[in-house]
């Protein structure tokens, strides 16, 4: 394989921003005595800010205001950052200087809104030299749907054989299948399920050891 392009997911892979969202979704649910529902906090994880705005509307639309409790969940979001900071994910830091280092390009595709993508470079000091980021927001369908990788090699003109991506979540992974691109797992809150381990190219621990598994590929 030469490897010419690595695309990161953000959410859960390089920023541990699924565990805040979490707790920010369990204080803004409280603020409108509302049940905590792990399916649909779940099945949120990894797609557009449309289709959890979708999500959230079928369970909890007939009780409140979705867009205000998205509002409260954001400044709940917001404070614990500020007050705990945005932890980066194992591996990330190390990854980011191999592939520097060895000229690989290098890319974000995430569902989240580009604003907030460059405000987690920013708040976690992360130098933002990728080649290419491109948000949810920004395409017409939201993963599970292969548009924002396929988008990606095509902006960058890579061939789909020559790149990885990298993700977290199971909406991801599909969207990368679809796309025909192999997909390295790091699985975050979710763990492997049985289609996990059919779609994934591999399942690691951390991106510390697809560091690693970059080396092998390139042989050395």
């Amino acid at each position: 394989m030469k490897l010419e392009l690595v695309i990161f997911d953000m959410d859960g892979l390089m920023f541990d921003t699924e565990m805040v969202y979490y707790k920010a979704f369990i204080r803004g649910l409280k603020e409108f005595n509302l049940e905590f529902d792990n399916g649909v906090f779940l099945s949120s994880i990894g797609t557009s800010f449309i289709k959890t705005h979708e999500i959230l509307t079928e369970r909890y639309g007939r009780f409140v205001d979705i867009d205000t409790l998205l509002d409260k969940v954001n400044s709940y979001k917001d404070d614990i950052v500020l007050t705990e900071g945005l932890p980066i994910k194992t591996g990330v830091l190390e990854l980011i200087e191999f592939l520097d280092e060895n000229g690989i390009k290098k890319a974000i595709a995430s569902s989240s809104f580009r604003e907030i993508i460059l405000e987690n470079l920013k708040i976690s000091g992360i130098k933002n030299d990728f080649d290419y980021i491109i948000s949810g927001a920004e395409l017409k369908a939201s993963k599970p749907d292969p548009e924002i990788f396929t988008k990606t090699c095509a902006d960058l003109e890579i061939h789909r054989d020559n790149a990885i991506v990298l993700e977290d979540s199971l909406n991801g992974l599909r969207a990368a299948y679809s796309a025909g691109i192999k997909c390295i797992v790091v699985p975050d809150m979710l763990p492997p399920d049985a289609e996990m381990r059919e779609k994934a190219w591999r399942i690691e621990e951390n991106l510390l050891i697809v560091r690693d598994l970059v080396k092998e590929i390139m042989g050395g």
